[in-house]
């Protein structure tokens, strides 16, 4: 026992009972007397019993403290401890639930059954409680308080969104206005038969005979025409000439 209390942080004192009375700790050493154990607070569901302000024999009474017992043993818990389960400037009440029965174990409760977190008083405000133990947990706190505590957070995550939407807009200008350049609009083409032939005839100036045509490539879309001298270089460029001969 002496060597849990020394490496735990949360084990203030712990001892051994015999048919439900203490006869030694780690603290006192072996009493004189066994004492009896109260009637606990309420007894968890795996049969451990709980006071949550018991007053200690190792102060002589004046100080209180939670105390479990499973067994033959008990250990005086560290009441801090629970206060590191909720972080920045919130009232909180760790309860324990059975029946129609409510028990306050720690948090901004400072007297025995003394409930002080009132919903009206409070803008945000959340009770939560486990799905398969008796216990709820309730944190609430003030517009103020809870400006206080995420403030620097809130404002990071607005730089961010703003970033983030900022590089949305810059991409997505990139984006349309690359998806509406000639070169877009010339590769769409290809596979889009915005491409037609033109055929020009070739006439013979003595007799007035059309003796051949010239095949001419033109491009039209939706946006309308593009001439030869805005498509031949783009298609020149890409490799395309095959694709468009066969077209």
């Amino acid at each position: 026992m002496r060597r849990t209390v020394f490496v735990s942080s949360r084990i203030i004192d712990m001892g051994y009972l015999r048919n439900g009375a203490l006869i030694c700790s780690t603290g006192m050493g072996v009493l004189d007397e066994p004492v009896p154990s109260p009637l606990p607070d309420f007894v968890g569901p795996r049969g451990a019993k709980v006071w949550t302000r018991l007053p200690i024999m190792l102060t002589d009474g004046d100080v209180s403290a939670l105390v479990v017992e499973v067994g033959d043993f008990n250990a005086v818990l560290r009441r801090d401890f629970l206060d590191d389960l909720i972080g920045g400037d919130v009232d909180w009440m760790l309860e324990f639930v059975a029946m129609s029965s409510t028990v306050p174990i720690s948090g901004s409760a400072e007297e025995p059954g003394t409930d002080l977190i009132d919903r009206d008083m409070f803008s945000f405000w959340q009770r939560q409680c486990h799905s398969s133990l008796p216990y709820c947990i309730t944190v609430a706190a003030t517009e103020a308080d809870f400006w206080h505590q995420y403030r620097p957070t809130l404002i990071g995550w607005g730089i961010i969104a703003l970033l983030v939407f900022t590089l949305s807009m810059l991409l997505g200008s990139h984006g349309l206005n690359r998806y509406r350049s000639t070169e877009a609009r010339v590769m769409r083409g290809l596979s889009r038969d915005a491409f037609y032939c033109l055929y020009q005839p070739i006439v013979e100036l003595c007799s007035g005979r059309i003796i051949g045509c010239e095949v001419l490539a033109r491009y039209e879309d939706a946006k309308g025409p593009l001439f030869p001298d805005r498509f031949i270089p783009i298609i020149l460029a890409r490799g395309k000439t095959w694709p468009i001969r066969r077209r």
